[in-house]
């Protein structure tokens, strides 16, 4: 899933670092899962918008880590790590953390009127489904979730009918 030389596809070096370090936190067991690896793969033939999103969720939590901590997510430590996601899970992280916006009107999801920037939970979230989705896509995942390396069971456990139901 890499370049001959071990070097991912599309993400610069800085990027994949973050990305290793991004989907451990979010799904332990991405690095074994190779996810970062996926995802460069999957990003490397994706959309040129696609492909900018992601790159800015990466830069936005690096941005963030840089701001907070001083130094760049991957080189975090782990409590730190924990500290800055717990932070961009929340709905309001970018206005409870002091993004000056004042007191203006907010929509149903808890976005400013006329807001049309990325919050740092929007880039939380599109890494988490990134991540997650590369992560249970994988051998590891998919078995984590029942998968037995057959083709189809041939029955489910908790779905019992009539044979002429199935």
């Amino acid at each position: 899933m890499a370049s001959a030389d071990g070097k991912p596809l599309f993400l610069s070096a800085p990027q994949n670092e973050a990305l290793v370090a991004l989907s451990e936190m979010i799904v332990p067991g991405s690095t074994k899962a190779q996810v970062s690896r996926f995802i460069d793969l999957l990003l490397s033939v994706d959309t040129p918008a696609n492909q900018k999103k992601l790159l800015a969720s990466i830069s936005a939590m690096d941005g963030e880590s840089q701001k907070r901590f001083g130094h760049p997510f991957a080189a975090l430590t782990g409590d730190q790590q924990n500290e800055l996601l717990t932070t961009a899970s929340k709905k309001d992280a970018h206005r409870s953390e002091g993004k000056d916006k004042g007191l203006e009107a907010q929509d149903s999801e808890g976005k400013h009127a006329g807001d049309t920037q990325a919050t740092l939970n929007d880039h939380f979230e599109n890494l988490k489904g990134w991540i997650s989705g590369a992560y249970y896509s994988s051998e590891i995942g998919m078995t984590e979730l029942g998968w037995t390396g057959e083709y189809a069971f041939e029955n489910y456990p908790s779905c019992q009918h009539a044979e002429e139901h199935h």
